[in-house]
């Protein structure tokens, strides 16, 4: 299982590769016996008994159309018949370290001020200084007043030299950043009697985020309660969760590099707020000549009037029947019901610079009476958004298993239906007012003048609503047979129906299967070899699915604006397709499963190779058929790699311990098939989805330092036939996969008497990233918070840095198909092979006397995110982390069972 930001998965985490192209590319979770729909944050970690990753079809065989990516079976704790009570107790405190903000390669303010003044003598900011209203940076209207002549050249230039003694991310650490704390809280009591078993568990989260305005708290609630009856035949159990989440953060942009220039200064010496004007000073002081609302921003203030709002509920409830007919048949019924909701509320307060902003830029002022009409009223904005759903899922199963003689004989089946709601409602309330409940009527049809563009537009955020709902029915089966102990023939089938295909493949039906053998291969008796304690060979091939929900059977439309003679207008974006069916995943697997040296060494070794039929990609279009392109079961793509997981005890006392964890993947994917051309740097047929591709690089043009590529196979630097050109091998070149090929971790544990401790090492192998570097037009305008690259210092300036420099120069005014061609050359492209220390653990375990008594006490201390230890690439960059540094986490915690 790879975690890594570039497997374009929801949870950054994904099992044996990538299996679709458009469709949901996330491991099906499943947790207690049924795909879960909320929040994987939301699940109390101390609650759970065991994680078990299904990567092969055999294994995954039962989750039909949705374990094409892989499932992962979470399943919780539960209590045990005949068990005294037991009482659980987990608590933990965990330490963030600040963002490391001068651990960046953003330039220094010296070097932006350097930058600011040769655009100011080059006339980069003549429309700004022309404008009434635009905004000019503190260092440009220094400039400005002094050609102006409202200082002096010398004044001027002992305010520049003031200027560049100051960083705002000092101010930013300040007042901004805090060490981030979480406390996780946890405690669990279970137990049972002859015909009853319980357990029950209770959690709480407190976490102060590293932004001063935001912080989060959690609880979890769960019970578990099974009865058995008719001298143990029947069995009926009954679980209840809940969890509630709370958040609050700051929705706004902290780190803004247009107006919040590295020599501002937030605040003065005594700690007070300080404006930072986003328009111009002659402006502010005029505009609605003091009929309109103070429009200073100050940054500080704004952390505690710019706050958004969520609130997780989810409920949960699990009734669980079985009967045993015979002692070796039991029929059992499931249900499970879930619900829960999502409200985001973002309050602007009408204090808040956001707020003051947009009524103003809608205000219309008389002057002749003085009256301001204000199309957005005063009061707080709220930006809310619900979304809800409900999920009822029922599963019908007989279980058998027969043992006779030299045979073992096991077997399920049953049927399963799922009903997914979903709906989502969205807008802005204006004038509102918590206290009163009060919201302002608004007219979001009509146009308006915005007092700084001139334009007419629309007021933001008119309500809108979207609801879904997902059905399945499916029925399978499952069968285990073993002759001996030795061998094994295992087979499933499930087909699937669901309302979000078409009404062809519904009738139809969408048949998934497996078969499976296994040879215990220790078992034979010609098989002597003393020293191998267990060795089992396993075969398995099959059929698991996936799903897009964004594509319909039926006809998809965007509706636009109304003609010029009134009429509603809309646009085909797909059209409808009756065939429309799962995506299916074809995996073959081959396993082996070993002992060694009783049992001193131990795993497994799996192969494998998988192949996706029906996957959702585009196909082109007749444009007479109304649309260019269309959107169905037309790709294929496929996989390969395996998977090793080696466990040594290397040293085995009474009182010291040394042992050894090791697990190595290798995963790539490939696209067999695709219809229509993607874009140059893009994916392609034949190589991997997430395939990295850059356009090849013929230096600096030793006369200017332009970047060259090449055109017809010469060094060109027509930049703008070469973004758009497709040939690989000529114009662009292909560098390898973005998403690491060999991945794995190393982790040795020691313990010595009441002590343990382990490190675990991860290491990521066989990829490239792309390095920033310095974009000139958005380090011109500050567009972007890492606009400010320090490869600008490394530029070609004169004839003769081509032989050493691979920046190009400062080409003014910047060339955006230049800027784009340079970002997306191979000579930005570094190889991502990186080995990290990610954590270490120290335990320390003991007992303390209860009465007569002993209290059984863990307590241990995790340090989290360590750093690099060792990477390829030359300019010392992490690539999962290319910005800011992953920050580093110290835990303290114990846990008890009593």
């Amino acid at each position: 299982m790879l975690f890594d930001a570039t497997t374009g998965t929801d949870n950054g985490f994904s099992v044996r590769g990538r299996s679709t192209i458009f469709a949901n590319t996330d491991p099906l979770i499943v947790l207690d016996n049924f795909a879960y729909d909320g929040d994987i944050s939301t699940i109390n970690p101390n609650d759970i008994e065991r994680i078990d990753v299904l990567r092969d079809a055999a294994a995954a065989s039962i989750w039909g159309v949705r374990a094409g990516n892989g499932v992962i079976v979470i399943t919780t704790k539960s209590g045990r018949y005949r068990q005294p009570v037991k009482i659980a107790l987990n608590a933990n405190h965990t330490i963030g370290e600040k963002p490391r903000l001068f651990d960046t390669n953003e330039l220094g303010t010296a070097d932006l001020i350097d930058l600011e003044v040769d655009l100011y003598n080059k006339g980069f900011y003549a429309n700004a200084l022309a404008s009434p209203s635009a905004y000019l940076s503190p260092l440009v209207k220094l400039l400005a007043d002094r050609d102006a002549g409202f200082i002096t050249a010398d004044a001027a230039a002992e305010k520049i030299s003031t200027l560049r003694t100051q960083d705002i991310r000092n101010d930013y650490l300040k007042y901004y950043y805090r060490k981030s704390q979480l406390s996780q809280y946890a405690a669990s009591l279970n137990g049972g009697g002859e015909n009853n078993r319980y357990f029950v568990s209770v959690g709480h989260d407190r976490n102060q985020d590293i932004l001063v305005s935001d912080h989060s708290k959690r609880w979890t609630l769960n019970t578990q309660n099974s009865y058995r009856m008719l001298n143990g035949r029947l069995e009926a159990s009954l679980g209840l969760n809940y969890s509630s989440t709370e958040k609050q953060t700051y929705s706004g942009n902290i780190l803004n590099p247009t107006y919040l220039k590295p020599y501002v200064s937030i605040a003065d010496n005594m700690g007070s707020a300080l404006p930072v004007n986003t328009y111009k000073q002659e402006f502010l002081d005029t505009a609605g000549r003091g009929h309109l609302l103070d429009w200073t921003w100050k940054p500080l203030e704004e952390l505690g009037n710019k706050n958004k709002y969520d609130k997780l509920d989810n409920y949960g409830a699990n009734l669980d029947v079985s009967f045993k007919l015979f002692d070796n048949w039991t029929i059992s019924a499931k249900y499970q019901y879930g619900k829960g909701s999502t409200t985001t509320e973002n309050l602007l307060v009408e204090d808040s610079y956001y707020t003051r902003d947009l009524i103003n830029k809608y205000s219309k002022v008389n002057y002749t009476t003085g009256e301001v009409i204000r199309p957005i009223p005063l009061g707080d904005i709220l930006e809310k958004d619900l979304l809800q759903y409900t999920s009822k899922n029922f599963r019908l199963q007989s279980n058998f298993a027969k043992s006779w003689k030299e045979h073992d004989f096991s077997a399920i089946a049953g049927l399963e239906t799922k009903d997914y709601q979903m709906e989502t409602n969205s807008g802005t309330l204006y004038g509102y007012d918590r206290d009163l409940a009060y919201i302002a009527p608004i007219d979001y049809q009509a146009y308006y003048v915005n007092n700084i563009t001139r334009s007419s537009v629309q007021i933001p955020g008119s309500p809108t609503q979207y609801r879904s709902t997902d059905r399945y029915f499916s029925v399978f089966a499952n069968a285990i047979y073993s002759f001996r102990k030795l061998y094994s023939l295992s087979g499933s089938l499930r087909r699937d129906e669901s309302n979000l295909f078409g009404v062809k493949a519904n009738q139809k039906g969408v048949p998934l299967w497996s078969l499976g053998a296994s040879w215990n291969i220790k078992g034979e008796t010609f098989f002597h070899v003393p020293w191998v304690d267990m060795l089992k060979l396993r075969l398995t091939n099959g059929y698991n699915g996936n799903v897009n929900k964004e594509v319909s059977a039926f006809v998809t439309a965007q509706v636009g604006a109304s003609n010029r003679f009134g009429a509603p207008t809309a646009t085909i974006v797909n059209p409808p397709n009756p065939s429309l069916r799962w995506e299916k995943i074809n995996m073959t697997n081959l396993g082996l499963d070993f002992a060694l040296f009783n049992k001193r060494i131990s795993g497994n070794v799996e192969y494998y190779f998988k192949k996706g039929k029906d996957i959702i990609g585009y196909s082109p279009l007749a444009p007479s058929a109304g649309t260019t392109s269309f959107l169905g079961n037309s790709a294929d793509i496929s996989g390969r790699g395996f998977d090793l997981n080696i466990h040594a005890m290397l040293l085995h006392t009474r009182d010291f311990n040394w042992s050894l964890d090791f697990l190595w993947s290798r995963t790539l994917d490939r696209i067999e098939s695709y219809k229509v051309n993607s874009t140059p740097l893009g994916f392609h047929v034949g190589y991997p989805f997430n395939g990295l591709f850059s356009f090849r690089w013929a230096g600096l043009d030793p006369e200017n330092g332009d970047p060259r590529g090449y055109w017809n196979g010469n060094a060109s630097i027509d930049w703008g036939k070469i973004n758009s050109a497709d040939s690989i091998g000529r114009t662009t070149i292909y560098n390898g996969s973005a998403t690491p090929v060999h991945f794995g971790s190393v982790r040795p544990t020691v313990s010595f008497k009441k002590l343990r401790l382990s490190m675990n090492f991860i290491y990521k192998m066989g990829y490239y990233f792309r390095s920033p570097s310095v974009n000139y037009q958005s380090l011109y305008a500050l567009s972007a918070s890492n606009a400010t690259h320090t490869d600008y210092l490394l530029r070609w300036q004169k004839p003769g840095d081509e032989l050493k420099a691979t920046v190009p120069s400062a080409l003014y005014p910047a060339n955006y198909a230049r800027d784009n061609f340079y970002l997306n050359s191979e000579v930005l492209v570094e190889p991502g092979d990186h080995i990290r220390l990610q954590d270490i653990r120290l335990d320390y375990s003991f007992n303390l006397l209860r009465g007569k008594k002993e209290l059984p006490v863990d307590l241990y201390l995790y340090a989290n995110n360590i750093g690099i230890i060792w990477r390829k690439n030359k300019k010392n960059l992490d690539p999962e982390s290319l910005l800011l540094p992953i920050r580093r986490t110290l835990s303290l915690g114990f846990n008890t069972n009593f």
